[in-house]
């Protein structure tokens, strides 16, 4: 066979297997995106602050005239906010829309297969195959599946992390300059998704400098490179600015303003608690990735170090090495890596009050899908010896930053929960005690590291246990969305001041945005769009423009002002937390006001406490009184007992669970008392809910479901009981007009 004869048949398997790849390439693309939409399909809305702050930068984007109010609080970029800004122009049902860019999310998701194939395949010189098996390792760390079933921008730094690394390789080889301009757009792109993407504006100018330098980048495409980053950084700027006139009071910094970061030099102190928060950020890098971010990472610094010198290439070794086409794109990789891994670390060195933010893992999660994927290259091309090698750094460095982690000032720090938000990667394995959670979670990395290495090494085909990795940290994303999404459901499921507006008829409403800064309390402008809502701050003496007022339940300046609450939210996040916190819809005095206490809907001023004696009249009875004042049943028995009641009072409804699901709300009350001596079992006293908030005049029906025990649910001995029925506030009876209440015999038999 001829030489011409056996390159035609090269040929012709390179162009197999690369139409065989790109098959692949484009099922798994598909398959990653159907996964991400059903794996996202229990996330109820919005259920963090961040949140509110993207979602309201895209409603913004879109041009609705609707401002979604965020008063004094942190800046939030708008880089993903324009990628689903156009679904605001389409879909107005805040349930869809959040679908919708749960949907969008799950696309930016799954399109880092074919980017990080591509960066594998091109930047770091990998086989097809190889390059395929790590992209898929890469695009499934927790992150991603996380961050897919929530409004954040995490959605759009993920992919663009990997395109901007891959312009970086376009940039500084030979091909149409089209194709060769997009990396300072990339880098004001995600400059514009958040302000720690601002170390990559320099190092883009730094890389044009030096591609031009080294002749690897024509010197008119530096200069177009430049003039679009400087048109889009200026750009980013402005309509940052407008942003914050329009839905920003205030924006609060709590990492304190950069000016003070000067006095790092002359601070012991502050040097050490920076160094904690970069061995707690370090340690989350290692730990949530089983170690091959890590690997990754050196892996690439191994490439970028190893010189590719060309022969009779004239000039000093420096300019040789950087005159490669890849290496430019490496260490952009490296530095910008290493860049805002520095920027997080200083963050949260002036911002530690939750235990999470030791070790916060989502800044740097950027470029967990590229570390990654180059770790899973690395046991695909290198020897077994550097496999070795390579785990017992990683395991020395897990212990260096567990140690750290776990002594002195750090160890005070870690008292209390982590917020899964912080920490996706580990977040299934518990966030309750955060000075247990990093020796399990550094456990699971070793062991994960050591099974990985372990296959590899003695079968000599660590392929084998890649899909493993990619299958565990799909499932890690899954768990703990999951987790979350349980407390999203339980958030949202006593929610009702959107819908309790709208059934109202309430357009518009001021808003106290220094009281409250719960997510519902923000989000009831997302799941009423068409609500007018107009700011104000009570800290800064603001007073409200509008008679319906949104605010706490512990409001004082609407006390103050003579105000009275129509409606409680005590649902959302604030079941989960401070009763103060709970959302209440308040009228101030006026023409509302005046109507609505004369139909007996406001609650009164001293609310949450007793009702007024005119509001507590009432009728109850039973639906079925037993046969000769009698009811019979077992010890522990489960007893039926319909009843049937009316508010006849004025003046203010009764507040049940439905409104107000804490201790001031109206029961039905049931007591169960002994008769006579034989009874040993002390007095039982609880309460059941009514079926929904009463207002004057209205009649209401329920069935009491109990058992025949005791407080300790004790069943009762035999015996006779006396069993009284009466409506109750908190522990407080009723007592209209001195009526008693409703009372029978329970006769227990053993029967």
């Amino acid at each position: 066979m001829g030489a011409a004869a056996r390159l035609d048949i090269l040929a012709r398997l390179h162009v197999h297997i690369e139409r065989r790849t790109s098959t692949y390439l484009l099922a798994g693309t598909a398959l990653l995106a159907v996964l991400h939409t059903w794996i996202t399909s229990d996330v109820p809305g919005p259920t963090i602050f961040d949140e509110t702050g993207y979602l309201g930068n895209a409603r913004w984007l879109s041009g609705d005239p609707r401002i979604w109010h965020m008063g004094y609080a942190p800046y939030y970029g708008f880089g993903w906010s324009l990628v689903v800004a156009p679904l605001f122009w389409f879909i107005d049902q805040p349930d869809r829309l959040f679908r919708a860019v749960q949907l969008v999310n799950a696309v930016l998701a799954a399109s880092l297969l074919p980017l990080l194939f591509l960066l594998c395949r091109r930047v770091l010189s990998a086989r097809p195959a190889v390059a395929l098996a790590a992209a898929a390792v890469g695009a499934s760390v927790p992150a991603v599946t996380f961050n897919a079933g929530h409004a954040l921008t995490e959605n759009l730094v993920l992919p663009l992390v990997v395109a901007t690394a891959l312009a970086s390789w376009l940039l500084c080889t030979p091909r149409p300059w089209w194709q060769r301009i997009w990396l300072a757009p990339g880098a004001v792109l995600l400059y514009a998704s958040h302000a720690r993407f601002v170390v990559l504006l320099p190092l883009v100018v730094l890389l044009l400098l030096t591609g031009a330098w080294v002749r690897l980048v024509p010197v008119r495409l530096a200069a177009a490179n430049a003039t679009l980053g400087l048109v889009g950084t200026a750009a980013v700027l402005l309509l940052r600015r407008a942003l914050i006139a329009d839905r920003w009071s205030g924006i609060e910094r709590p990492e304190g303003d950069w000016s003070d970061l000067a006095n790092l030099l002359g601070a012991p102190a502050d040097l050490r608690q920076l160094g904690m928060a970069a061995a707690g950020q370090l340690w989350y890098l290692t730990a949530g990735s089983l170690g091959l971010a890590v690997v990754g990472l050196l892996f690439v610094a191994r490439r970028t170090g190893r010189p590719r010198l060309r022969q009779g290439r004239p000039g000093p070794a420096l300019r040789q090495w950087l005159a490669d086409p890849r290496t430019l794109p490496l260490l952009f990789l490296l530095v910008a890596g290493a860049g805002v891994f520095a920027v997080s670390s200083v963050f949260f060195y002036r911002n530690l009050y939750r235990p999470d933010q030791l070790v916060y893992g989502r800044h740097n999660e950027s470029f967990f899908p590229l570390w990654t994927a180059a770790g899973a290259v690395f046991l695909l091309v290198e020897r077994r010896r550097a496999h070795l090698a390579a785990a017992v750094l990683v395991a020395a460095l897990l212990g260096l930053t567990v140690t750290a982690l776990l002594t002195g000032e750090s160890r005070e720090l870690l008292s209390g929960g982590y917020h899964v938000f912080s920490i996706p990667a580990i977040g299934g394995l518990g966030t309750d005690d955060a000075a247990t959670l990093v020796p399990r979670a550094s456990a699971v990395a070793l062991v994960g590291l050591a099974l990985t290495v372990g296959v590899g090494v003695t079968t000599r085909r660590p392929a084998l246990v890649l899909p493993v990795c990619a299958v565990l940290f799909l499932a890690a994303g899954a768990w703990t969305l999951r987790d979350n999404s349980d407390v999203g459901r339980l958030g949202y499921s006593h929610v009702r001041m959107p819908e309790e507006l709208a059934e109202r008829n309430i357009d518009a409403v001021a808003m106290d945005l220094d009281v409250n800064r719960d997510t519902l309390f923000r989000a009831t402008q997302f799941f009423r769009p068409d609500l007018r809502v107009e700011p104000y701050r009570s800290f800064l003496g603001e007073r409200p423009g509008e008679p319906f007022v949104l605010s706490t339940v512990s409001s004082q300046p609407m006390r103050e002002a003579g105000a009275r609450m129509l409606y409680i939210d005590a649902g959302g996040f604030a079941v989960l937390a401070n009763p103060d916190r709970d959302i209440a819809l308040w009228v101030l005095p006026g023409e509302d006001h005046d109507r609505l206490a004369a139909e007996g809907q406001l609650l009164p001023r001293s609310f949450p406490g007793p009702l007024d004696a005119s509001s507590r009249e009432s009728e109850l009875r039973l639906a079925k009184p037993p046969p000769d004042g009698i009811l019979r049943a077992s010890p522990g028995g489960t007893i039926f007992l319909g009843v049937r009641g009316r508010h006849t009072g004025e003046g203010s409804p009764w507040p049940a669970a439905d409104m107000y699901n804490r201790g001031e709300r109206v029961q039905v009350g049931v007591r169960l008392q002994p008769l006579g001596r034989r009874a040993p079992t002390g007095t039982n006293v609880f309460g059941r809910e009514l079926p929904r908030t009463l207002y004057p005049g209205e009649r209401f029906a329920s069935t009491l479901i109990f058992r025949a025990a005791g407080a300790d649910a004790t069943p009762l001995r035999e015996g006779r009981y006396e069993v009284a029925v009466f409506l109750r506030q908190a522990d407080r009876p009723f007592s209209p007009r001195g009526e008693e209440p409703i009372r029978f015999v329970l006769d227990v038999t053993g029967g």
